[in-house]
């Protein structure tokens, strides 16, 4: 039997957007602008100002079917990939950050597959994926929260974008713990 919780959350190019899944219970995805290393996970997409294209909107769910059992995990269900540079995309790929709970564990990275296009998304464009996007991630109190990111695109005129993975880490990492010591 699948059980599952989903949202869908869209926002504009330059704002950031959370969602708090709770661990203890909750079936059910809220916005939160707070990040609360206890409480649950935050599933969210990274901003990326010198990437060619941006995660526009994606869908999560809470799978148990997809995990080990007792475990529930956390499933990238659906993007929509937006191309505001001025070449076409003719490839993708996606990555994920999960932060620990722990602020000594340094973030983990994780990069899918690369997706060919057969059709591009041209400039200004965007398309909507829901097959294999990447692994699903195991919930639990030790990770605080998962970022999902553009990792590379290849564009119609040869030009790859590849992002710094290092520095998206650093960037979550900061995220979290520089936030959460000001609480």
């Amino acid at each position: 039997m699948k059980s599952s919780a989903m949202a869908s959350v869209a926002y504009p190019p330059l704002m950031m957007f959370c969602l708090w899944f709770g661990l203890v219970g909750s079936s059910t995805a809220q916005s939160s602008k707070d990040i609360a290393p206890s409480q649950g996970t935050i599933t969210r997409t990274a901003k990326q100002a010198e990437a060619p294209a941006f995660l526009r909107e994606a869908t999560f769910e809470i799978v148990t079917d997809e995990c080990a059992s007792p475990s529930n995990c956390i499933a990238l269900k659906r993007i929509v990939l937006r191309n505001k540079n001025t070449a076409p995309i003719k490839s993708y790929r996606l990555g994920s950050v999960v932060v620990f709970a722990d602020p000594h564990k340094p973030a983990e990275v994780h990069v899918g597959n690369s997706v060919a296009l057969y059709q591009v998304i041209g400039p200004n464009q965007e398309r909507e994926f829901s097959n294999n996007l990447l692994p699903s991630v195991p919930l639990g109190p030790s990770i605080t929260m998962i970022c999902y990111f553009v990792a590379e695109i290849r564009q119609e005129d040869g030009r790859l974008f590849t992002q710094d993975l290092n520095r998206i880490a650093l960037d979550q990492y900061n995220e979290v713990w520089t936030h959460s010591k000001r609480n």
